[in-house]
């Protein structure tokens, strides 16, 4: 829809009805020089790919999901990758029972400083989540306990956490502690005494 409209620094969507729409993908992709993006409801309960939608808003400094629905959403590969202006994300209303794609979902978000995730950010169906906060160099703190995985589908979690440099601590689910670990061991590795 914006698909590199690199002039655009400010998008008002709060008149847009979403009702109908399916897919997301690209919708704000390299549109460079955006600040602020604008929602009212953002009712999108059908869209099932919102993926690489903010890909490449460099200059983007904030953004409100907090009435976003993402229940149908089956992949967020890239969402947010090369926001590299964002200091906070709040996930908190996100719901990904569904999704099975969360590659490079952070990728690239420099400046990145918490992300708030739900209870409900599910991970049970999830099968590729590679890269998924490589180059997020200013995290701190990591609350992934609402992360389940399911190691029948769950197919590549590498490098996760490659360029994390500053994260002081990772929480993690006790029942997939081992196994999560295990596949993403040159993290972990530094919290070990």
């Amino acid at each position: 829809m914006f698909y590199g409209c690199t002039n655009i620094t400010d998008i008002d969507l709060s008149t847009f009805d979403f009702q109908s729409t399916t897919n997301m993908n690209d919708m704000f992709n390299y549109c460079t020089n955006v600040k602020e993006i604008k929602f009212s409801q953002f009712e999108i309960k059908n869209v099932i790919n919102t993926s690489y939608m903010f890909n490449y808003c460099k200059n983007l400094l904030a953004i409100d999901l907090s009435k976003i629905n993402t229940k149908n959403v089956v992949s967020m590969a890239g969402m947010f990758q090369h926001c590299e202006k964002l200091k906070k994300l709040d996930l908190s209303n996100f719901d990904i029972k569904n999704n099975t794609q969360l590659s490079c979902m952070f990728n690239d978000c420099y400046e990145l400083e918490e992300i708030i995730f739900s209870q409900n950010f599910d991970t049970k169906k999830v099968a590729f989540m590679p890269w998924m906060f490589y180059g997020c160099e200013n995290l701190r703190n990591l609350d992934l306990t609402s992360f389940k995985f399911d190691k029948n589908i769950i197919r590549d979690m590498s490098q996760m956490f490659i360029g994390c440099d500053k994260l002081e601590e990772i929480k993690v689910n006790e029942q997939n502690k081992k196994f999560f670990i295990s596949t993403n061991n040159e993290i972990f590795a530094k919290f070990r005494t």
